[in-house]
């Protein structure tokens, strides 16, 4: 199996919230025996905090209308380099 992907569930972080950094240790074994290692720290980022979004309108049709996002006075001490919106589609 080839992958340049991991996956941790993130019920791992809530374990301790004061832990902030992880070492994670990845083990592999090939059918000749061969065995290597490899370790990779990972550093938790708080999360922004005190700002806020808005969208304008609040109601409309995905296809018919222009929403516009506003964010602003995120504080985030390691800075922000986006910000990701997501939708659902609720019907009535």
């Amino acid at each position: 199996m080839y992958s340049n992907n991991i996956a941790i569930k993130t019920t791992l972080f809530d374990l301790d919230s004061t832990v902030k950094t992880y070492l994670v240790e990845f083990h592999a074994k090939r059918e000749d025996g061969q065995e290597a290692k490899a370790y990779m720290k990972l550093f938790l980022n708080d999360p922004p905090r005190n700002g806020t979004c808005t969208i304008s309108p609040s109601v409309g049709v995905a296809t018919e209308v222009n929403f516009q996002f506003t964010c602003s006075d995120w504080i985030d001490e390691d800075g922000i380099d986006s910000y990701r919106v997501y939708g659902k589609n609720i019907q009535s």
